[in-house]
């Protein structure tokens, strides 16, 4: 008696079992094939990634190699570079064509360079790139453009080197009371 009733048991609970399953199949392989892909789709995702980044810096190590020998045809890819997805090339290159334009005293190309990548997304390479600008314009810039350009509101990486620079345009413009007023706020 006690072995018919366990066999009803299990015979009740494979039905249930049948019942779920028959109910609920095209959601249970939909989620069996979800679960497979998924890490599939991440590998490939990441592989295509690490290929365009390979593209990139090779295209960089090409132009660094073109520099000597093919100027132009290096500064059009550090162009190209400047575009690309990767911030670490796009930093690389950036400086490298501010590196050519500084050499060959090409001011106006080298702010253009600055103020065609102002407005990139990381905070950090807008920064950077606005100190640049700031240091290149030294001589020339107006306190207000110097303000807005080094933002010392914001608490970021560079706020010692953009104090520092803030401090030395006011006492190059002889504006000494200013200059010991950062120098406290510091």
């Amino acid at each position: 008696m006690d072995n018919l009733e366990t066999e009803i048991k299990d015979e009740l609970l494979k039905e249930k079992f049948v019942k779920i399953f028959n109910k609920n199949k095209f959601l249970i392989v939909f989620l069996s094939i979800f679960i497979c892909l998924v890490p599939i789709v991440y590998q490939i995702y990441f592989f295509k990634l690490e290929k365009n980044n390979e593209k990139y810096l090779s295209e960089y190590l090409k132009a660094i190699s073109l520099i000597e020998t093919d100027n132009k045809k290096a500064l059009k890819i550090f162009e190209n570079l400047r575009n690309s997805n990767n911030e670490t090339i796009i930093v690389l290159s950036i400086n490298k064509l501010l590196e050519n334009y500084l050499k060959k005293n090409q001011i106006n190309n080298a702010i253009s360079v600055i103020n065609s990548n102002l407005e990139i997304q990381s905070i950090f390479l807008s920064d950077l790139i606005k100190i640049k600008k700031a240091l290149l314009l030294f001589d020339n810039i107006k306190e207000d453009e110097i303000l807005n350009l080094l933002n010392l509101k914001n608490n970021n990486f560079f706020k010692d080197v953009k104090t520092k620079i803030l401090i030395d345009f006011y006492e190059k413009n002889n504006q000494l009371d200013k200059a010991n007023q950062i120098k406290k706020i510091k």
